[in-house]
């Protein structure tokens, strides 16, 4: 069972992430849904919170997918538009900002299916 990203390594702020999501599965699964996000996570040495991220993009581009159908095969596009204002990948002593492409696969009464790959956003 794979679930594989395709998507570069690096992008800049304010510019277009696209990939492509290939699921290859080794039987038929019924599923509810995918989710495609990319997401930003800020780490900092805080007792009270110590992850913290104010941006999650979604991407609305599932809708070739039939949702009473089965999965096992699919190769599913993606895109996401980075905003200028958007906090750049960051590692440091005292912080760190990460960005990941996150796809979640939605299976009812069994556990869901989720892969990640992580994307620098450079200034």
């Amino acid at each position: 069972m794979t679930v594989d990203i395709k998507a570069p390594e690096k992008i800049k702020r304010g510019m277009v992430l696209e990939g492509t999501v290939i699921i290859a599965l080794e039987k038929d699964v019924n599923f509810s849904d995918v989710i495609i996000s990319f997401d930003n996570t800020i780490t900092y040495p805080n007792p009270c919170t110590k992850n913290f991220s104010g941006w999650n993009l979604v991407s609305a581009s599932q809708q070739n997918l039939d949702k009473g159908a089965k999965l096992r095969n699919a190769m599913i596009p993606f895109k996401f538009s980075i905003p200028e204002e958007a906090p750049p990948s960051y590692k440091g002593e005292n912080i760190e900002s990460i960005w990941q492409v996150n796809v979640k696969i939605d299976i009812p009464w069994a556990f869901d299916i989720h892969a990640e790959k992580y994307v620098e956003v450079e200034r």
